[in-house]
């Protein structure tokens, strides 16, 4: 083997690799964005957050009569939490569904607000 052939072999190895390197690079990319959350609000997911904007993540962060705020992918509904439930859909944490929605007082059912989410 010459050493044009050896240099080649080399330039042409050196490519291949790059070119692994690069798809990999891009498909780390596109698992990133689809992960963002403006895609997953995008997917009909929302966001919610409490009054002084920490994101919720457990139900049992909030309890009937809290204001909070849901992100969607066009615009925020400000809301009052009537229920809370955890562990599973329709399970009251405390009281039942009734005392819950007393205690909420009146609701702010359908107010918008124009988006304040970032990806």
């Amino acid at each position: 083997m010459t050493l044009g052939e050896m240099g080649q072999r080399l330039s042409l190895a050196g490519r291949r690799a790059l070119q692994r390197r690069r798809g990999h690079f891009d498909s780390l990319g596109h698992k990133l964005d689809a992960l963002s959350p403006r895609r997953v609000l995008d997917r009909g997911y929302s966001l919610s957050f409490t009054a002084d904007g920490r994101l919720l993540t457990d139900a049992a962060e909030t309890k009937a009569g809290d204001q909070i705020r849901v992100a969607l992918r066009r615009g925020e509904i400000a809301a009052t939490v009537d229920v809370v439930t955890d562990g599973g859909v329709g399970q009251p944490r405390q009281g039942t569904n009734a005392d819950q929605a007393a205690e909420a007082g009146p609701s702010t059912r359908g107010q918008v607000a124009e988006s304040g989410v970032d990806s």
